[in-house]
């Protein structure tokens, strides 16, 4: 089976982004203003949309979320 079929790597991912997203919360202004070419507000806004979303969030739109991953 190819990972992008497997739907326990699929959740996989998704909590990934759920971590990163609720981590990123947590850096301080320094480290972002260091970092200010990552996009810290889509990378919080991405995380709400998968927590908020999930159980909405069908096969078909988890592609278009993360394209390069599925």
């Amino acid at each position: 089976m190819k990972p992008k079929d497997d739907f326990v790597y699929k959740n996989a991912v998704t909590m990934c982004i759920l971590q990163i997203g609720e981590l990123s919360g947590y850096l301080s202004d320094d480290f972002k203003n260091k970092y200010d070419g990552v996009s810290w507000r889509n990378i919080k806004g991405m995380r709400n949309v998968v927590a908020h979303n999930y159980g909405s969030l069908d096969a078909q739109q988890r592609p278009r979320i993360i394209p390069q991953t599925f």
